[in-house]
């Protein structure tokens, strides 16, 4: 990172950013690069952050975590954009994981996941929520997770 002064490496301050921030995109390499805006929640356990996201049971997002292999999740947040006669910068705050990628397949923690991207946004899984069997819910281990923050 070119901008040292500007980077965050706290573990605790990396995941705040992340509780605050709205959305995300993963994306996915090779030879036709992949990407796409998700919501997500994410857990800290034992020192490790574990972001989970949710989608449809078939697509290209699964043919890819099916493949195996690495994601990259990037989520920013705008604070204000700083328009002066003589310069111009917006104030934000950005974190960015990379690690492997998979399904989840047991239903506790699809459900578990599931109830974490809810709480994310406020929300809370309940009983009569329905069937995870519906929904596919993948996750990314952070095995790198950088952040930014102007000021």
């Amino acid at each position: 990172m070119r901008r040292k002064d500007r980077e965050i490496t706290d573990l605790h301050q990396l995941t705040e950013v992340l509780a605050r921030c709205q959305a995300g995109t993963l994306a996915f390499g090779g030879q036709t690069p992949y990407a796409v805006p998700l919501s997500y929640g994410f857990a800290l356990r034992g020192g490790v952050v574990t972001l989970y996201f949710h989608g449809a049971l078939e697509g290209e997002k699964l043919r890819r975590i099916a493949q195996g292999g690495q994601g990259m999740f990037c989520a920013y947040r705008v604070m204000e954009t700083v328009l002066r006669r003589t310069y111009a910068t917006v104030l934000y705050e950005s974190v960015c994981a990379s690690g492997p990628v998979w399904i989840v397949e047991e239903e506790t923690e699809k459900r578990e996941a599931l109830d974490l991207i809810l709480r994310h946004y406020g929300g809370q899984l309940t009983e009569d929520f329905g069937s995870p069997a519906r929904t596919a819910v993948f996750a990314l281990r952070c095995d790198t997770l950088t952040g930014k923050r102007n000021p």
